[in-house]
């Protein structure tokens, strides 16, 4: 019962002086909900690029264009070849035939285009493999047998070349966000550490007073410090709650827009099924800062 008694009355201290700064308490609560939105689109953002990564990798096959006149059954034997490779999910031949009736469908609507081709009144394109890789290195490993096989001569190009570049810029890019991010999100980790250690210490010293009539009646060093300390932790779950809230509002709003852009980006499901390690990262992150900052301030300004 003291105990109990002694715990609510370090949290009642809190709370008063939670009430008796609104001005101090509303600034910084507001500070910790805006940094527990932004945390949330940053991890919003760093599943959004990864799905991004995987859906450009799904969409860039890789194709094999073989010379005029090669024989059928060198390419099918090619076809039977690739398709034995551990990663590769389908290998499709697509004859010059099958791909020049295609080309025809889809430039009906241009009549330049259309009419050039009954004007050659032959058939320009060729035979060619499109392979359908489960993950983007096996590309590599494929290109890597081609360029070494017999099968090299009977190939006028291949699109893995164009198709690596693409890839590889776009994880070039995915990079550079997410090190802005981690950059973004350090700068505002010192800026919240600051802002609650300066504030902390505006709150001590207009607590000055009563703080040292405590010291003077032998109250422990925990029980001076526990006030500021329980502040801190209102302050941080305040903003976490509300910063939530709204987050996952936009979260909800959006996430037919980001599906529309990325089909396999579905942040709704993904933030639903991994809610609690999110919300235990940001609300761990969020206490940690409040409390060292609270701490340090109390002990440079207090001596306790």
């Amino acid at each position: 019962n003291k105990m109990i008694a002694y715990i609510k009355r370090l949290i009642q201290n809190g709370l008063r002086i939670f009430r008796s700064k609104l001005t101090i308490s509303f600034f910084l609560t507001l500070t910790v909900i805006l940094i527990t939105v932004f945390l949330w689109q940053v991890i919003s953002a760093n599943f959004l690029v990864g799905k991004g990564l995987n859906y450009v990798e799904k969409k860039l096959d890789f194709s094999i264009y073989f010379k005029d006149g090669t024989d059928n059954e060198d390419i099918k034997t090619l076809q039977g070849i690739l398709e034995n490779f551990k990663d590769v999910d389908r290998v499709i031949l697509v004859n010059k035939e099958k791909a020049f009736e295609e080309f025809k469908f889809e430039t009906e609507k241009n009549p330049v285009i259309f009419a050039a081709l009954k004007e050659i009144q032959t058939n320009p394109l060729s035979d060619y493999l499109i392979i359908k890789g489960k993950r983007p290195k096996v590309y590599e490993e494929i290109a890597g047998y081609l360029d070494g096989s017999p099968y090299r001569a009977l190939i006028e190009f291949i699109t893995y070349a164009e198709n690596q570049k693409i890839i590889k810029k776009f994880i070039r890019l995915s990079q550079k966000i997410k090190c802005i991010m981690g950059l973004v999100v350090i700068f505002i980790g010192i800026f919240c550490a600051l802002l609650i250690f300066n504030s902390t210490i505006l709150i001590i010293y207009s607590q000055k007073d009563e703080i040292e009539v405590l010291k003077l009646i032998g109250a422990s060093n925990f029980f001076i410090r526990s006030p500021f300390l329980i502040f801190s932790v209102i302050i941080t779950i305040l903003g976490f709650l509300v910063g939530s809230f709204l987050s996952i509002i936009i979260i909800q709003n959006t996430n037919q827009m980001l599906l529309a852009v990325i089909p396999e980006g579905d942040l709704q499901s993904y933030v639903f099924t991994n809610f609690l390690g999110i919300t235990s990262f940001i609300f761990g992150f969020l206490l940690l800062i409040n409390l060292i900052s609270t701490g340090l301030s109390l002990q440079k300004y207090l001596k306790i």
